[in-house]
């Protein structure tokens, strides 16, 4: 630094005319900025257009423009002070130090939305819910709003104005928002954390703990849609639900198991029962071969001999008619082999 300054005082004296050497200093910056600008949209574009990505790209065409006004300011800025001009630099100093300010924090937003807009995109792609989409214009205006925060703070300093009670101010507003809305925002980082921990996907069958169960359609930003057996569409707020137990039978994946609980008389042979309700349930055309079907001897009761049959299925929508199959095979095997199926009764003995 103490290098340029030595070259620019050389040069002004060698010149002998202070105006005339801001007006050199000027020219030469307008130039610079006008080859930073030649220098980007021939050379550097050219360049990043040969990557896979076009997130350098888009970046390096948000900041062309800031960058290259910031250059022109610095000019202005030299020129302000070689001319040394106590007026003109108690007006231009701190208003070419605002431009500045201002224009910088203008690229790093646009900076910024680029990079947000790109990654979001990226990951919303490998998401089914809505939520993702929905959060990334937010995520653009909350990183906005937060640059043009600390843009504001920087210029009330360089202007000389106390800031604490202002900060304050916002402290106190914030806090009183934060109450305000606080059960918006439960439900909006209820629905965060749902998608980022892949609690529930579209197109799951869920169970909450409450009893509601249901086909999620879609995951948004406050609320969840379900779709109930009986066609029913329950809209549930993300905050409810991320509070809840909730049981996903399409994971670790979409197979689920089929019990068919079924009793015979006393005095049956346990495992000729067996080896027949295993046949009939292993015909069953949506039946997985593995897991393989099986059939347990399950307890003696009171008036019969209880058995499990279990059998799996590929996914949830097949469990219902697979369901049927089984029990409709189990009761007509047993019939066809006149093995009795027992029903709850009552022997009255009558005193003379």
């Amino acid at each position: 630094m103490g290098s340029i300054i030595n070259l620019y005082t050389e040069t002004q004296a060698y010149m002998g005319n202070k105006y005339l050497f801001a007006l050199l200093i000027l020219i030469v910056f307008y130039a610079l900025s006008e080859l930073f600008l030649f220098a980007i949209k021939k050379i550097i574009l050219q360049i990043t257009k040969r990557t896979r990505t076009l997130l350098d790209d888009r970046l390096i065409k948000s900041v062309t423009g800031p960058v290259s006004f910031i250059l022109l300011m610095l000019g202005i800025k030299i020129a302000d002070h070689i001319l040394d001009v106590e007026l003109i630099s108690k007006i231009a100093s701190p208003l070419t130090d605002s431009l500045i300010i201002i224009t910088a924090a203008y690229a790093a937003a646009k900076a910024a939305a680029v990079i947000i807009d790109h990654s979001g995109h990226a990951w919303a792609k490998k998401t089914e819910s809505t939520i993702d989409d929905m959060l990334i214009p937010i995520i653009k205006k909350v990183s906005g709003a937060a640059i043009g925060i600390i843009c504001l703070l920087i210029l009330f300093k360089r202007w000389g104005i106390d800031i604490t009670g202002i900060l304050a101010g916002i402290g106190i507003a914030g806090i009183a928002v934060g109450f305000a809305v606080k059960d918006s925002l439960a439900n909006i980082f209820g629905g965060i954390s749902m998608v980022l921990d892949r609690v529930v996907r579209i197109g799951d069958t869920i169970r909450l703990s409450t009893g509601e169960t249901g086909i999620v359609e879609d995951v948004g930003l406050r609320t969840t849609k379900i779709r109930t057996p009986d066609n029913e569409l329950l809209i549930m707020p993300n905050g409810i639900i991320s509070n809840q137990m909730i049981r996903n039978d399409a994971v670790p994946d979409k197979k689920t198991r089929i019990t068919v609980p079924f009793s015979v008389e006393y005095g049956q042979d346990i495992n000729n029962v067996k080896k027949l309700v295993l046949k009939e349930i292993s015909g069953i055309d949506d039946a997985l071969k593995n897991p393989k079907p099986s059939v347990y001897f399950d307890s003696m009761g009171e008036s019969s001999l209880n058995f499990k049959a279990f059998l799996w299925v590929d996914s949830l929508d097949k469990k219902m008619k697979a369901k049927e199959d089984a029990n409709y095979l189990i009761y007509n095997a047993l019939n066809r082999a006149k093995i009795g199926i027992p029903f709850p009764t009552r022997t009255v003995y009558m005193r003379k």
